[in-house]
């Protein structure tokens, strides 16, 4: 069970992120909560918002659980726990990279102007930011791939970036992890969305524990946490 002290420094976390960039980028292998720490960061910020209380999940992975999210904990602006039914999101399943990119155009043509089809958009979440690329493109002829990836910064993410930028909405991207035997393991496309001025985190499993690291700029915290059914419980975050 999650506990009030473990709820609130998950919100004081997500504040900490916040004041660095509203853009967040979750990376790390896969049963590691990347997901999960999205769905709990999206509860908070439906709840920290007065006006608009919509969040946008594009699944990319077909992972998304409408059950796991409405048992997650979240807080209020006064630290009041909450565990209740949350419709506040609308999600996406596109299964392939053109379906994904139909998608991006048709949420951002939606939601131009000042008037919001699914209400004032808080988050969206792209989970993960380069699935269908890393399983649809392959590196065979360098040329051919690198006109792809400019494609699909083009049409995938800058308008994301963009539409973050005029609504002052928040982005989170979430990111697989590659084993390279020269650069070792990274995030998929990391050379592409390290460019991106953002706020990082990297979960990692050691031996007896699970390990967040926290990159904001050039502030480095590594956190102890374990994964729940009602969220992520950080064990030795300080603020």
């Amino acid at each position: 069970m999650i506990t009030m002290k473990s709820d609130r420094k998950i919100y004081e976390l997500l504040k900490y992120m916040l004041k660095y960039s509203k853009i967040i980028q979750i990376s790390g292998m896969a049963g590691l909560g990347k997901t999960t720490l999205a769905m709990t960061f999206v509860k908070i910020i439906n709840s920290m918002n007065e006006i608009g209380n919509k969040s946008i999940y594009i699944d990319s992975e077909h992972k998304f659980s409408v059950g796991r999210f409405d048992k997650i904990n979240y807080y209020d602006e006064k630290f009041t726990p909450k565990k209740v039914m949350n419709k506040s999101i609308f999600m996406v399943k596109p299964r392939n990279l053109f379906e994904q990119e139909k998608s991006i155009k048709k949420i951002l043509l939606l939601n131009k102007g000042s008037t919001c089809a699914y209400d004032q958009i808080n988050a969206i979440i792209l989970d993960s930011a380069s699935n269908f690329f890393r399983n649809e493109v392959y590196e065979t002829n360098r040329t051919s791939y690198y006109m792809e990836l400019q494609y699909f910064y083009e049409y995938h993410i800058f308008p994301l970036l963009n539409f973050q930028k005029k609504h002052d909405c928040i982005i989170i991207f979430i990111h697989q992890i590659t084993e390279n035997p020269k650069e070792g393991t990274k995030p998929t496309l990391h050379n592409l969305f390290s460019q991106v001025q953002s706020s990082w985190i990297h979960l990692k499993k050691e031996e007896d524990y699970n390990l967040m690291i926290i990159n904001r700029g050039k502030e480095f915290q590594t956190v102890k946490y374990n994964i729940q059914h009602q969220g992520i419980q950080l064990i030795n975050y300080l603020g």
